[in-house]
């Protein structure tokens, strides 16, 4: 048998001795690995799992993604680190180039601009690796940003928001009814700046901005030159959120160009429910009660867990009515809420906008619904749409008000209403001032009595409670009323050209 020396122990006593230390800092090594792989679940990190191209795993990868982010959006920002958001990023980017996201995947859409949300909010501006992957997603969901040559980013763009002002906009068929609104407020003392956004020469005309920029501090700008507007085909409603996206205000004011006020618009930057959420939207016409609508369908589709205010407050989900908000007025702070104004944006442009306009009419119901997509809070101002104008018949039914689309304040008292001075601007017979007398307003949505308009009479509402919804106009009120009829019949007036010599 052969003997152990001195030496040989020694020499097995220390390899066992490197073995034990190496053992321990593998399990150290692994500990803190697994520790910080807590923070984020392990598909985040993985690439292969995103990293395809085959038709048959793009289901798989999109349901792996959403609930990767929905666990991700649960989750303290702080936790993640710089290079866990890059990572985060690089799996949607990996994801587009799948093809995993088809014109019709609106929810993708919606995904994806939270997802720019959350890396917006989260990631460290410094960080210059996420400089690219940021651009490259936000070329994706706002191409028409970049390709505008005005912003290099969103980033870039939300630098440039600054102070309080209104917005409008307005072409050539709406241009009297812009500036009376205007002339409207500036007589109740609003001295907010006004910028006023067109699509293009031909859409307002050089005359027409001239009148406007007549007006004291009010400012003509072209939308064209701020946005690329062939990528989303801005006309008509669409350029509604796009103008309010490039003014330069933080904190606007949107206004119909047919809106008229009773109070200068500014007071609402005063109400409890803007300045606990900045973002005031007000309802429509309470109409159609218990119908499945395809507006509820379709918000059923996008979002599939609603807030309780939704439920609570608003009448869409409840199948009070089929039109949940109107558009004539909006109050906003932009950088509080920039990308549920990013996302009505994308809601109004194409190819997304098809969708949105045949489920709704036009863009009214895409400012509320990107709050609730994004899960970011708002209000409703008070009553859904009521009416303000004349008595239709004051022996048989006393209490039935035809006018405009009426709205109160907080305190129920007259605000504004929408669709201009006349009982019928789109009928050649309704071009007369409306007599405003009265309003009736809608407190409870139960099925109020609406009247549909004719040619000659604009919608009429019969309230359900005399006392609570029904008024007369203050003397104060009236006299504000007969200024809006007279400088109607002013601004109607031809413009007398001075004489020779």
């Amino acid at each position: 048998m052969t003997q152990r020396t001195p030496t040989t122990s020694l020499r097995v006593r220390a390899k066992l001795r490197r073995i034990i230390i190496a053992l321990i800092c593998a399990i150290g090594l692994a500990w803190i690995l697994f520790s910080s792989l807590q923070t984020i679940p392990r598909h985040f990190l993985d690439p292969i799992a995103v990293n395809t191209t085959s038709h048959s795993n793009t289901t798989t990868t999109n349901n792996t993604f959403s609930a990767t982010i929905e666990v991700y959006q649960q989750a303290p920002l702080r936790v993640l680190s710089d290079a866990q958001i890059l990572q985060l990023l690089r799996i949607e980017l990996n994801e587009h180039r799948a093809g995993s996201l088809k014109e019709d995947d609106f929810a993708g859409a919606i995904r994806r601009v939270s997802l720019h949300k959350t890396l917006y909010e989260a990631h460290s501006k410094n960080v210059t690796e996420l400089t690219v992957p940021m651009e490259d997603l936000e070329s994706l969901l706002f191409p028409w940003v970049k390709a505008g040559n005005k912003f290099k980013s969103i980033s870039h763009l939300a630098s440039s928001f600054t102070g309080r002002g209104i917005v409008m906009t307005t072409g050539r068929y709406h241009f009297e009814y812009a500036r009376h609104a205007i002339t409207v407020i500036r007589n109740l003392g609003c001295t907010l700046p006004i910028q006023l956004f067109y699509i293009g020469e031909d859409d307002l005309p050089k005359d027409n901005r001239d009148a406007l920029e007549l007006i004291s501090g009010v400012t003509t700008l072209d939308i064209k030159q701020y946005f690329e507007p062939n990528g989303p085909d801005l006309s008509g409603w669409a350029v509604k959120p796009f103008a309010i996206l490039a003014s330069s205000f933080e904190e606007i004011i949107f206004l119909d160009a047919d809106a008229l006020f009773f109070q200068s618009p500014d007071v609402m930057f005063n109400w409890k429910a803007y300045n606990d959420t900045g973002a005031v939207f007000f309802m429509d016409r309470t109409l159609f009660a218990g119908t499945d609508s395809p507006g509820l369908k379709f918000f059923q589709s996008i979002v599939p867990e609603p807030s309780e205010y939704a439920k609570t407050s608003g009448r869409l989900i409840p199948k009070l009515t089929v039109h949940e908000g109107e558009s004539g007025v909006i109050v906003w702070n932009k950088r509080t809420n920039l990308h549920p104004l990013l996302l009505t944006c994308v809601m109004n442009g194409k190819p997304y906008r098809d969708m949105v306009y045949k489920a709704y009419h036009g863009d009214k119901e895409s400012y509320w619904i990107a709050h609730e997509a994004l899960k970011m809070p708002y209000r409703w101002a008070p009553g859904a749409g009521g009416t303000v104008g004349f008595l239709k018949n004051a022996t048989a039914e006393p209490t039935k008000v035809c006018g405009g689309l009426y709205h109160p304040d907080e305190n129920w008292k007259p605000l504004w209403f929408n669709g201009g001075i006349l009982r019928n601007k789109h009928s050649s017979d309704g071009q007369v001032s409306l007599s405003l007398t009265h309003w009736a307003t809608d407190r409870t949505f139960k099925s109020p009595q609406w009247e549909w308009e004719t040619p000659t009479t604009p919608f009429c509402l019969l309230p359900n409670d005399s006392k609570t919804e029904f008024g007369e106009l203050t003397a104060e009120e009236k006299k504000i009323a007969a200024m809006m009829v007279s400088s109607w019949d002013l601004l109607k007036l031809p413009v007398s050209k001075p004489s020779a010599g």
